[in-house]
């Protein structure tokens, strides 16, 4: 299965740096500056899983995750919010209540962020076909 991951973000350096993680992972990366450029990405290619960033022009992670949760055809894709502003546990508590399935801090270790696309890549592969 050839897996692909929707990076979302304004920031091209961290980007990059989630491209070529994804990439050494064998996972395919396309990239959106921001939420409305995803959501177009979205209706037109088969993703998997969305890493997004909170803060960006236009939509936010917040209000991405919102509308992908809210489509029926997208609400099965796995989405990890990726964060160096958002770091209080309200804003954790917000982004869990809102339909992500990792909440995860740009300032700790890359380990992280590996680890949670590993985890949610291997979940998603255990649920049966229908």
């Amino acid at each position: 299965m050839n897996t692909i991951a929707l990076i979302v973000g304004d920031d091209q350096t961290g980007n990059n740096l989630l491209k070529a993680i994804l990439e050494f992972e064998g996972i395919q990366a396309v990239e959106a500056g921001d939420g409305l450029e995803a959501l177009k990405i979205l209706a037109g290619t088969d993703i998997d899983l969305v890493i997004s960033d909170a803060h960006m022009p236009a939509m936010n992670g917040y209000e991405l995750i919102s509308a992908i949760r809210k489509e029926e055809g997208l609400a099965h894709i796995k989405f990890i919010l990726y964060t160096a502003t958002c770091t209080s546990p309200g804003n954790e508590d917000s982004a869990y209540k809102m339909g992500v399935d990792r909440y995860v801090r740009k300032s700790g270790s890359i380990q992280n962020i590996t680890s949670a696309i590993t985890q949610l890549l291997n979940d998603h592969e255990d649920i049966p076909v229908q």
